[in-house]
């Protein structure tokens, strides 16, 4: 069954001609398009332009060709766009970590807002209310074992 499905998905981005532009692991609660992903079977999925995710009991690590990673907390909810050369991250509700390779094209956005990347490239950002938080990424973000601590907002992006 989960292997006809993988099939399915993987004909259907043949088909429609668009190319993977990342891969995001499965995990529990994984919802990808507003389908749910079955937990077990298959570790990873491909990621195209108008991807939507979201996630419910677990995080997400989504992984894209230049190394760049970006962690989906839990309850959160994103986007992938493609805007000329570039790959959006547009995060639509909760929180992500990212780590951008340093030619990265991808850009993370939150609330329309372009988020500026931390040192060394990489950074943490939540929408709180109507409001964009950036910080430091936990240090343990990209380790395998990942489970994401509640970390405060620090402050308001201007």
């Amino acid at each position: 069954m989960l292997r006809g499905m993988f099939l399915l998905l993987l004909s259907a981005v043949l088909v429609l001609g668009a190319s993977p532009l990342a891969t995001v692991s499965n995990s529990p609660g994984l919802a990808l398009n507003g389908t749910k992903l079955a937990a077990t079977g298959v570790s990873s999925w491909p990621l195209v332009a108008g991807d939507s995710l979201a996630t419910t009991t677990s995080t997400a690590m989504i992984m894209f060709p230049d190394q760049t990673r970006v962690a989906l907390e839990k309850n959160s909810r994103l986007k992938l766009e493609r805007e000329g050369d570039r790959i959006l991250v547009r995060l639509l509700e909760g929180a992500l970590a990212y780590r951008l390779a340093s030619s990265s094209r991808v850009q993370v956005t939150a609330l329309g807002r372009m988020v500026t990347p931390g040192p060394a490239f990489q950074g943490r950002v939540s929408i709180v209310g109507k409001e964009v938080v950036e910080g430091a990424a936990p240090p343990d973000t990209f380790s395998s074992g990942y489970r994401p601590a509640e970390v405060k907002p620090s402050s308001p992006v201007m």
